[in-house]
Formats: structure tokens, C-alpha cells, sequence
């Protein structure tokens, strides 16, 4: 059964009360309501942080970013703008758990902000490397070292591997200096806004599960609707990611490709729904009253007189269910109608009856 993370990103626009909101909504059981079904709100979660002293360079701070997504007319501004403080970051996590869902954190540098939320985040369930930092080394040491310290997991995502897998193998001979193998998700990912179908690569959750056993993987999902994480599940993957938002239409890159308020219930109804149908069941469910109506049982092929003897040709299959099968016909073949019948009658034992052909006498009993 996948581990559902709602990954809120930068969707909170810098806004702590959107943020909350979010979590009202991934934290609120789905409901199924044919069947009346409460299906289980979202496992976790999560956010990143970026410590803007160490994030890009001077002239790309002061760039000019005429993006229609842009909350600022310089890069470095816009992304001083969505992000969140040290105490906002601990402020939503406790509501988090207030609500009952972990909190997953990404981070982007080694350095303070890391050292003082991993000192501070008192209900942390992991950790998570984006995809750009792959190869970042100083990143994935200090991560290490504190998931190590706290005990808790680490999330690597894919995105950006595209060298064969070196920088992959890479990042995990020195997370697991830190920590063993089981406490590390690697997540197959594209990093594409929303993503193409045609270049999700699905397949790819396989080969990390065959190639990198011992670590759990799982899938980070950038595509819009609800499929494609559905068939992650159904190949294994064990974490599912997906981005989630109060208005698919507000402004920011990633809200397009996130589940709005009715995609977060429908996400959850039908993944949760998918989890059902993984269980093994030995006693296929098949209603009482189902079977009686569209079931078949054997019938009469034409109406027959009292006194015909039944041969195979007499006989069909027609609803209602319940009642003698095909598999019954050699009791009635070669016996003889005991009343008339009519077409599509249903059939009864106690229809016709077997008779036997007199014996010869074997001698003359006054001889």
C-alpha cells in the first residue's frame, strides 16, 4: 500500500494560512460515496526550504524575471517571497501532526537553516534531496548525518540523473554511511511541468526495484490527473508523491500539474480504492440476489410434451442462476417427462424420471 505524500512546494505562495488550508484538505478522509466508503487522507506532508544565501549566484539574483508566475521583478525576489521562515516551517509541521499526517521536509544546501530545523522538527518522518541536487555532495553528507542523528528517512528523487546512473550511485554510497539501505526512497521522477505522458516512463520503477534492492522505491508524480500514479502503485512503487493546490489556475509554475480540491479527493478515493483490490481473496463476492438475476441455469430448449425423453438438444442455458448447471445434464439425458414443459422453463430433477425397459422372462415357470 503506497505511502501518499502531498507535496506543497512553493503552492502556499508564502502564505502560512494557504498552507494550513492544504492541510486541512490532504489531511480530510475522501469519500466513496456508492459504497460508503471512507478512504484514507494523505500519509504526509511536505515542503522545501531554500537558504537564499547559498542558492544562486549574484547576477542571477538581480536577473530580471518577467515570468507570468512571477511574485517578484527579480529572480532572487520572487524566491525571497515564496519562501517560508525557519518558525513558519515548525509552525505548519505541528499543525501537520495536529491533523494527523507526517511532515516530510526538502532541502536544498547544507548549512544553518538544515542545522536548526533538524534541532527543532520535532515530528519529522524524512527527508527529501530534489532531483537537482543528485549531486550535490555536501548536501547529501549533511542530510545523512542528520537523518542518522533523528533516525528518520531519506527521499531521493531522479529527476535529474542523466549519466547513466553514476550520480545515483553515487548519492547512495554516501547516504548509506548514514543510514541502511531500507531507510532510503529512491523516487523515479521527470522533472517536466506538467509532464507528457509519453515521457513519464513508468517502467522505469521496475528497473530501480530490481537494480537497487534493499532501498524502497517509489514514484514523484509531475503529470496532470490521477492514472499515472494509480499505475505507479500497480508496478510497486511504494512512495507516491503528487503536488497539490487551493487553485490549479493561481500563479506559480507548479499549479497546473497539481490535484485541486476535488483532484485531492478523487486521488484518494481512487488510489485508497486500488489499495482494495491488491488484496488477495480467495472467495470471489458474488451477491445472492446478482446471481438469481443474471445468472444462468439449465432451461428448457422448446416446449416438450409429458412422456418425451429428454436428449442434450433439449436443454439451454437461461437465467435465473441457482439452479441445476450444464455440468448436470447427464442426470436428465435418457430420462422421461413426467408433465409438460415450456420453453425457457427453468429445470427440476423432479421433472422427469427414468424408466427402464421391461425384462424378458428367463423361462417357463410351470416347465
Amino acid at each position: 500500500m503506497p505511502y501518499l505524500i502531498a507535496e506543497v512546494g512553493q503552492n502556499h505562495n508564502g502564505d502560512v494560512k494557504k498552507f494550513k488550508k492544504l492541510i486541512d484538505l490532504v489531511s480530510t478522509p475522501a469519500k466513496d460515496e456508492y459504497f460508503d466508503l471512507e478512504c484514507r487522507p494523505f500519509d504526509a506532508v511536505k515542503t522545501t526550504i531554500r537558504d537564499l544565501d547559498q542558492e544562486m549566484s549574484e547576477d542571477m539574483w538581480n536577473s530580471e524575471y518577467n515570468s507570468p508566475h512571477a511574485y517578484g521583478d527579480t529572480y532572487g525576489k520572487h524566491r525571497m517571497m515564496l519562501e517560508l521562515t525557519d518558525e513558519q516551517i515548525i509552525e505548519v509541521s505541528e499543525y501537520a501532526h495536529e491533523k494527523g499526517i507526517d511532515f516530510v521536509l526538502g532541502v536544498c544546501s547544507p548549512g544553518k537553516r538544515l542545522d536548526n530545523l533538524a534541532n527543532k522538527l520535532k515530528r519529522l518522518k524524512a527527508f527529501k534531496i530534489p532531483s537537482r541536487d543528485i549531486g550535490n555532495i555536501p548536501l547529501i553528507k549533511a542530510v545523512g548525518e542528520h537523518a542518522e542523528k533523528l533516525g528518520v528517512a531519506v527521499i531521493l528523487s531522479t529527476g535529474f540523473v542523466t549519466d547513466n546512473q553514476d550520480s545515483l550511485m553515487a548519492a547512495l554510497s554516501i547516504l548509506t554511511r548514514f543510514i541502511p539501505h531500507d531507510k532510503i526512497v529512491v523516487m523515479h521522477c521527470v522533472s517536466q511541468y506538467p509532464t507528457e505522458y509519453h515521457n513519464v516512463g513508468i517502467g522505469e520503477i521496475l528497473r530501480l526495484r530490481r537494480d537497487l534492492f534493499g532501498c524502497r522505491i517509489g514514484y514523484s508524480d509531475h503529470t496532470i490527473g490521477i492514472s499515472t500514479a494509480i499505475g505507479a502503485a500497480a508496478l510497486g512503487a511504494e512512495v507516491i508523491e503528487k503536488h497539490v493546490t487551493l487553485d490549479r489556475h493561481d500563479k506559480g509554475g507548479d499549479h497546473y500539474c497539481s490535484l485541486g480540491p476535488d483532484g485531492i479527493s478523487r486521488f484518494l478515493r481512487d488510489m485508497r480504492n486500488f489499495e482494495a483490490t491488491t488484496l488477495y481473496n480467495e472467495v470471489k463476492y458474488l451477491p445472492e440476489d446478482r446471481l438469481k438475476r443474471v445468472g444462468r441455469s439449465l432451461a428448457y430448449a422448446t416446449n416438450l410434451s409429458k412422456g418425451h425423453e429428454l436428449t442434450e438438444n433439449d436443454f439451454i442455458m437461461a437465467s435465473p442462476g441457482g439452479h441445476l448447471k450444464w455440468d448436470d445434464l447427464y442426470k436428465l439425458v435418457g430420462m422421461t417427462l413426467l408433465e409438460d414443459v415450456n420453453k425457457n422453463d427453468t429445470v427440476r430433477l423432479t421433472d422427469a424420471e427414468r424408466t427402464y425397459p421391461a425384462r424378458e422372462a428367463e423361462g417357463d415357470a410351470t416347465e
